[in-house]
């Protein structure tokens, strides 16, 4: 099977995980604080807005099953992302609070 180099460079196995799928901006790796017991419908919100931001998180909602006693994990920050999240979730605050 011929790929083109348009097709190898779309294959997962290529792909660089420093750079944003969606920005295609470098990323930095930092340490995110675990949320335990977190409000469901910022989960769910920032579930609906993750294919935009998939990167913008500066927090790990997940700590119900996260290991017992971590503080923070490691995860990958797009600047475009993180801020991109910021706003998508000023404009949709009052949904928090229905």
């Amino acid at each position: 099977m011929n790929l083109t180099p348009a097709e190898i460079s779309s294959t997962p196995e290529s792909h660089d995980p420093s750079l944003c799928a969606v920005h295609h901006l470098r990323m930095t790796k930092r340490p995110v604080p675990i949320v335990y017991h977190c409000n469901l419908k910022l989960v769910q919100l920032l579930h609906s807005a993750r294919d935009r931001f998939p990167h913008g998180e500066e927090s790990y909602y997940g700590g119900d099953v996260a290991t017992p006693g971590r503080k923070t994990v490691m995860s990958w920050q797009c600047p475009a992302c993180v801020e991109g999240l910021r706003q998508w979730l000023s404009e949709h605050e009052q949904e928090l609070n229905e």
